[in-house]
């Protein structure tokens, strides 16, 4: 099982709320993190983590059908992270899809709620950015920035 710091893999000076002081499991790539954020940074951390371990990846989840995920969120966040992303995918006019949830570093996932998912010509349309472009990575700047262009 591997060990971040809010998803990072080496501790850095971040603050947390005492409430999240404490070790969490993502039971969804069986990862343990340490004092999370629970907010963009944590999500945007996390995604980064697993992009960075695409060596070890067991599957693709839905990105070979052409598909982004909009929320594929460490089990802990995840249905806080679909209730914003479903809200951002009808604000920008991007039709989502709840999928089943994927796991990249496990085999099988345990029990999670839905992941969000959109196809990437979709969401690179309605952005206005080359289709190379549409990833979730590029949709946390967005977000966090509030910077939709939207059609």
């Amino acid at each position: 099982m591997d060990k971040t710091y809010n998803f990072k893999r080496e501790d850095y000076n971040y603050s947390v709320n005492e409430v999240w002081d404490r070790d969490f499991v993502d039971v969804r790539n069986n990862i343990i993190c340490h004092r999370p954020t629970m907010d963009w940074e944590c999500y945007e951390n996390y995604i980064k983590y697993l992009n960075s371990q695409k060596f070890r990846w067991v599957n693709n989840g839905y990105l070979d059908l052409g598909m982004v995920p909009l929320a594929m969120a460490p089990s802990f966040m995840q249905a806080q992270v679909v209730d914003v992303m479903q809200n951002f995918a009808r604000r920008i006019g991007v039709t989502s899809y709840l999928m089943p949830p994927v796991s990249l570093l496990l085999d099988k996932v345990q029990k999670l709620g839905s992941d969000l998912w959109v196809f990437k010509s979709d969401l690179a349309a309605s952005l206005r950015i080359p289709e190379e472009k549409a990833t979730l990575l590029t949709v946390l700047e967005v977000v966090k920035n509030d910077t939709i262009g939207v059609k």
